[in-house]
C-alpha cells in the first residue's frame, strides 16, 4: 500500500512526471535514425567474421566502382590514429589494419546514396584472413603462453585498476562461514526504442558535428576528435533522444570471484 506524500516534502514520495513520456508515448521524440539532411548518405560498416586473425589483403576496387557508391574507407586512410578512453588505453583504431582482435571488428566502411547500395558494396568488398589462435577465457588469456593481442600489454593486460574498501583479512576473521567461487552469466541484449544510428555533418571549414543517442555525449566527443584527428574544438556532439538507459552495447558474458 503507497504510503501517502508528505506536505514537508517536494521531491522524496511524490511522483515525478518524465520529461519526455508523452513525446516517446505519441512518436513524436525524434532520435538519430529519424534525422534526414539533404544529400544524405547512408553508411555501413563492414566487420569480422574473426576472432583473431592477421588480414592479409583488402581489395575494395568493386566495391568502389559500384553506382551509387561515394566513398570507401579502410584502415590505411587513418594511418597512426588511435583513441580510447585513458592514456593507457588508448589502443582502438578507427579501421583495423594489421590485425583483427575481436568478432565484429570494424575491417572497412561505406558510404552510399541509399541503404540498399551500401549494403551491397558491402558484399563486393574482399579481405583475406589468416586466422590465429584465439582464446575466451579471461583466466587463460592471462597465461604466459595465451595468445598475445598487443605486442605494448604483456599477458594481454592493457591497464588494472584496484579498489580496497576495509581490513578484508579481519573480515575474513570474524565472518562465521567465508565462501570463495567462480561465477557466470550469460550474454544479454537489451531492447532499445531507437535502432543505433547517427548522423554526421562535416561542413566546408572543416569541423564535425554528430547527432547520437548516446548518453555520454563528452565521451564520445573526445574519442571522435582523435579518432578523426581533429582538434577537439572542431568536433561538435548533439545528443538527440535516447530510447534507453542502460547501456546500448551488448552485455557480455561477465565471470568474477566472490568470497565472503
Amino acid at each position: 500500500m503507497a504510503a501517502e506524500p508528505r506536505d514537508d516534502l517536494q521531491v522524496i514520495g511524490r511522483p515525478t512526471p518524465k520529461k519526455d513520456a508523452l513525446l516517446k508515448a505519441a512518436g513524436r521524440a525524434e532520435y538519430a535514425d529519424d534525422l534526414s539532411l539533404p544529400g544524405m548518405l547512408h553508411g555501413k560498416l563492414l566487420r569480422s567474421p574473426h576472432p583473431h586473425a592477421r588480414i592479409a589483403s583488402i581489395d575494395a576496387s568493386r566495391a568502389a566502382a559500384l553506382p551509387g557508391v561515394r566513398a570507401v574507407v579502410t584502415g590505411a586512410d587513418f594511418p597512426g590514429v588511435r583513441y580510447g578512453n585513458l592514456p593507457n588505453t588508448r589502443d582502438y583504431q578507427p579501421l583495423a589494419t594489421d590485425k583483427v582482435r575481436y568478432i565484429g571488428e570494424e575491417v572497412a566502411a561505406v558510404a552510399a546514396v541509399d541503404e540498399d547500395t551500401a549494403e551491397e558494396a558491402l558484399e563486393l568488398i574482399r579481405v583475406e584472413y589468416e586466422p590465429l589462435p584465439a582464446v575466451f577465457d579471461p583466466e587463460q588469456a592471462m597465461q604466459p603462453d595465451a595468445p598475445q593481442l598487443h605486442a605494448h600489454a604483456p599477458a594481454n593486460l592493457s591497464a588494472q585498476t584496484g579498489f580496497h574498501f576495509g581490513d578484508v583479512d579481519a573480515g575474513f576473521a570474524a565472518a562465521a562461514h567465508v565462501r570463495e567461487d567462480v561465477f557466470e552469466t550469460q550474454p544479454v541484449k537489451q531492447g532499445m526504442l531507437e535502432p543505433h544510428a547517427c548522423v554526421g555533418l562535416w561542413d566546408g571549414a572543416g569541423k564535425a558535428t554528430l547527432w547520437a543517442s548516446k548518453m555520454s555525449p563528452y565521451v564520445v566527443w573526445r574519442q571522435l576528435a582523435m579518432g578523426l584527428d581533429l582538434k577537439p574544438g572542431d568536433v561538435r556532439v548533439v545528443q538527440t533522444y535516447v530510447g534507453g538507459g542502460f547501456s546500448g552495447a551488448s552485455r557480455r558474458p561477465c565471470r568474477w570471484t566472490s568470497a565472503r
